[in-house]
């Protein structure tokens, strides 16, 4: 019975431990990354979404969204910077079709923090524009220290 015991801590507290968020060590890039087949016809609103939990030291950031290599710098194309406060944050990517056939790619950052606001960007980018149709995408975010 005490052997069922200490195996049953043992999985609680490393199913706990997987909870825990993600951080990326200080000045390296953080990724939020998935794959999904994209059409290069998407229908107006479709909607995918996927979220991930990290925590981010205090700093100033540049952000990319991202589409198999295709990355958008919001750093460079629209000036200045994002401080973002030490602490965990949910970090969402989302791409919604348009109705002209084209991908909005949104990006937000929600602290846990109740006294700071969350940080939102989006992006329209046109797979048409790539050289693979219908193709298998990795697409989503990246934080760096700036």
């Amino acid at each position: 019975m005490r052997r069922i015991a200490v195996i049953a801590a043992a999985i609680f507290l490393s199913t706990v431990g997987l909870a825990a968020p993600a951080s990326a060590a200080p000045g390296d890039p953080a990724y939020n990354l998935r794959t999904y087949r994209l059409s290069d016809t998407p229908n107006e609103g479709n909607r995918s979404c996927f979220s991930s939990r990290i925590y981010l030291a205090a700093h100033n950031y540049a952000r990319h969204l991202q589409i198999d290599g295709v990355s958008v710098d919001y750093h460079s194309r629209y000036s200045g910077s994002l401080f973002l406060g030490a602490g965990n944050y949910t970090w969402t990517e989302c791409l919604q079709g348009t109705r002209y056939r084209t991908y909005i790619h949104s990006q937000s950052l929600d602290p846990d923090n109740p006294a700071w606001n969350t940080s939102t960007w989006s992006y329209e980018f046109d797979v048409q524009e790539t050289s693979c149709i219908n193709c298998q995408y990795s697409w989503g975010g990246k934080l760096y220290w700036i």
